[in-house]
């Protein structure tokens, strides 16, 4: 998939797409993001289960692009992201930047999330209404669920890149988030 920002050289842009070319690479790279240390391959299997094969994989597309930094400690590799690449992370964050539903990987898995849950809808309007983030307290209190029901279907919907973890609070990617609640209730 090719991504066209104005304005962007074309070395970057090249790069953005690489983020963007599966879910996979999504998924390893928001759980890098998440995680902001050194991880092994062991620890990205269990946060982003996604399969080790895979893994090494996407370390390598990465690797070569400049998106890893590299390290060995106790005869064992570990990885994190690069400091030169958080503008990445903002691109992923940003809903002018984030290209529309019909590019999203995984589109129909987001779709199904939301429109088979009634709890990660609400989540999800919660968020879409709200002038600014919602902390965890907060949304628990819209939607009249257990924090820890919220936090796991917050956990599903930042996997997805649907919303965001912002300082304090959750974000919603509000032009995605429209298209997929007017889509599920149709």
């Amino acid at each position: 998939m090719q991504i066209a920002i104005p304005g962007e050289p074309e070395q970057r842009i090249k790069t953005i797409s690489q983020v963007f070319a599966s879910p996979n690479h999504l998924s390893i790279f928001r759980t890098l993001q998440r995680l902001d240390s050194w991880v092994s391959v062991v620890e990205l299997v269990r946060k982003s289960k996604v399969s080790k094969r895979t893994i090494y994989r996407v370390i390598k597309d990465f690797i070569d692009n400049g998106f890893l930094e590299t390290k060995t400690v106790s005869r064992r590799r570990v990885y994190r992201l690069s400091p030169e690449v958080s503008w990445v992370g903002t691109l992923l964050e940003e809903p002018k930047v984030y290209l529309g539903l019909t590019d999203v990987p995984g589109r129909d898995h987001v779709k199904e999330l939301v429109s088979g849950d009634p709890l990660a809808r609400q989540i999800v309007q919660a968020l879409l209404e709200a002038s600014g983030p919602l902390t965890l307290r907060q949304l628990s209190a819209e939607t009249g669920a257990w924090a820890i029901e919220v936090k796991a279907r917050l956990n599903l919907l930042i996997d997805e890149g649907l919303v965001m973890k912002r300082d304090l609070g959750y974000v919603v990617n509000r032009k995605v988030a429209s298209e997929i609640l007017r889509e599920a209730v149709d």
